[in-house]
């Protein structure tokens, strides 16, 4: 019995091939992988679905429950207000006042500069100080009127080189101030030269000096407390040298010419020049050795310098330089003889600075000088804005004409700007503005006209450009009622 098992295991170990190389154990693992592997698949994709199944029910959970939270805030009606919150609210609160719809939108506050407290003091008063508190039996009231401090902005004006190097002070409230015109450099690095200097005496000043970044509007000065902008250069002399003339020969000094009556003198010549101010109308000028036609502009003439001489000193009374005193004869062989001064003086064109009296003046009203003006490089619509209101110009050739016609168009305005205009009836002064009592002035040229360059600017309208103010724009009162009998305290 034994060997027939033992036989026939033989057998089929034999068939199978064992003795001759065939690992059994292998093919006994693959056989049993071939029966499991497919029914694990089916285990493991079975599984995943549920998992996934069970991902999602979660996220329905979540989602619901965010759904819960967001039901719960409608049924709140802060939910449909707008509030409004501070960040510190030591400093500041904010609430809607009763009422009023709150904006839909966001907003906020940005805290730029904190006021300092002001102190009003007054001087020891008693019941007899009637002229300042009134009588005891009667209420008396003081005022005290509340402000805040507003800037004065000044543009500058276009720059040029000047051919020599140029040094003298320009003046900016009561303060001298030393700057040097060098041509060996650039406009822009004079300007930060000239800026420098400005800003080392602020302190005393109360102006500080900006780069504008333009050779056309040169330095922007400003004053921080309020403060008006006054600055001016000292004034230019030029020496002139008279030829002698023959019967019937001209001589043009600035403007104004002398037709010689008779052969005559230098001597005689510079004696019929003498002490005309500037403005002055050849015809009110009189002298025995000829006549005078047109005006003297921007200058005035001295006494002759010298007892039976032939020179005398014209003088500036704007921001004349030297090249400006025309000179001309109708006589080629005998021309008047321009001696420079004993150094050249500074002039708005070489430091880009504009000068006059910019801001308050008695009675609180804001002011702003002219500019010298010329003609426009080309004619039609011209345009300038004042406190907010464009003033259209039609400009001319002739800066007379010109003049004019900005003078009224802007005075036109006047109701709506606060802003008059004076015409200063010459070229080198031009067109000065003043506000109406605590009004501001405010200048600038808009780049375009409707879809054409505008014609107008701050060379050819005898404009200045910028923003000057009263010391204090007035915000409101604050009464206070003193009592009917003496009382001692202290306000502040």
């Amino acid at each position: 019995m034994v060997s027939s098992v033992s036989s026939s295991g033989q057998s089929i170990l034999t068939a199978l091939g064992a003795g001759g190389g065939l690992d059994a154990s292998a093919l006994a693992t693959n056989l049993t992988n071939a029966e499991k592997v497919p029914q694990q698949n089916l285990i493991d994709k079975q599984k995943a679905a549920y998992t996934s199944t069970v991902s999602s029910v979660g996220k329905v959970k979540s989602s619901l429950g965010t759904l819960q939270s967001t039901l719960s805030a409608l049924g709140d009606v802060k939910s449909f207000q707008t509030m409004a919150s501070s960040g510190d609210t030591s400093r500041l609160t904010v609430a809607f006042k009763p009422g009023i719809s709150p904006p839909t939108f966001s907003n906020y506050v940005q805290v730029q500069q904190v006021a300092s407290a002001t102190t009003v003091s007054f001087p020891p008063l008693s019941s007899i100080d009637t002229s300042v508190l009134g009588t005891s039996a009667t209420l008396r009231t003081l005022r005290l009127v509340s402000g805040t401090i507003q800037n004065s902005v000044v543009i500058g004006t276009g720059m040029q080189l000047p051919s020599v190097a140029t040094s003298s002070f320009v003046t900016v409230n009561g303060v001298d101030i030393n700057v040097t015109i060098d041509p060996t450099k650039s406009l822009s690095d004079n300007r930060k030269d000239t800026i420098a200097a400005i800003n080392a005496n602020s302190a005393q000043t109360g102006v500080s000096a900006v780069d504008s970044g333009d050779n056309t509007k040169g330095i922007t000065l400003t004053s921080g407390d309020g403060r008006a902008i006054h600055t001016s250069f000292s004034l230019g002399v030029g020496k002139v040298k008279f030829p002698d003339m023959l019967a019937g020969t001209t001589v043009t000094v600035a403007g104004i010419t002398f037709t010689a009556g008779q052969d005559v003198q230098g001597s005689d010549v510079a004696d019929a020049f003498a002490n005309i101010a500037s403005g002055t109308v050849g015809a009110d000028v009189l002298s025995n050795f000829g006549t005078f036609t047109g005006t003297l502009k921007g200058w005035s003439s001295s006494a002759v310098l010298v007892p039976g001489g032939d020179e005398l000193d014209f003088t500036a009374t704007s921001l004349s330089n030297l090249p400006d005193l025309t000179l001309a004869s109708s006589d080629a062989a005998r021309q008047p003889i321009t001696k420079t001064a004993d150094a050249p003086w500074l002039t708005s064109a070489m430091t880009g600075l504009s000068t006059g009296d910019y801001g308050a003046v008695s009675g609180g009203a804001a002011t702003m000088p002219g500019q010298r003006m010329g003609a426009p490089l080309s004619t039609g619509a011209g345009s300038v804005v004042i406190n907010g209101t464009s003033i259209n110009v039609s400009m001319g050739t002739n800066a007379t004409t010109n003049r004019n016609a900005i003078v009224a168009a802007i005075n036109a305005q006047t109701k709506t700007t606060g802003v008059t205009a004076v015409n200063s009836g010459s070229d080198d002064l031009g067109i000065s503005l003043t506000a109406a009592t605590e009004k501001s002035i405010s200048v600038s040229f808009p780049q375009l006209v409707g879809s054409s360059i505008n014609t107008l600017d701050v060379t050819n309208s005898g404009l200045s450009e910028g923003s000057v103010n009263p010391p204090y724009a007035l915000a409101g009162t604050s009464v206070m009622t003193l009592p009917t009998v003496a009382e001692t305290g202290t306000v502040t």
